[in-house]
């Protein structure tokens, strides 16, 4: 079915780009990227956040012996990953 204002492509195909970020999980809002620290500190990391206010989803990953493009590419992947509801975990953690 090819893609229109009705019925838009699901999140997973629409992040061609390999920086590009998937919309916030939970409330679509804009992802905001921010590093901290410079590869000349002791520790560095990269966190995203949601742009959105009130919206308190954030990710960070964070690394002593690695650059930040390392931490970048870690936390864009770890960002990009969405639930598939058909590849879940059956197993019942209630017993």
């Amino acid at each position: 079915m090819p893609e229109s204002p009705d019925h838009p492509e699901p999140a997973e195909k629409q992040a061609v780009d390999s920086n590009a970020l998937f919309a916030c999980p939970f409330c679509g809002g804009a992802p905001k990227l921010i590093r901290v620290g410079n590869d000349h500190t002791r520790k560095r990391s990269v966190r995203i956040e949601c742009s959105t206010f009130g919206c308190t989803v954030k990710m960070t990953v964070g690394a002593i012996r690695y650059s930040h493009d390392w931490c970048e590419n870690v936390i864009r992947e770890k960002w990009n990953t969405r639930f598939n509801a058909n590849e879940r975990n059956t197993r019942d953690f209630r017993n």
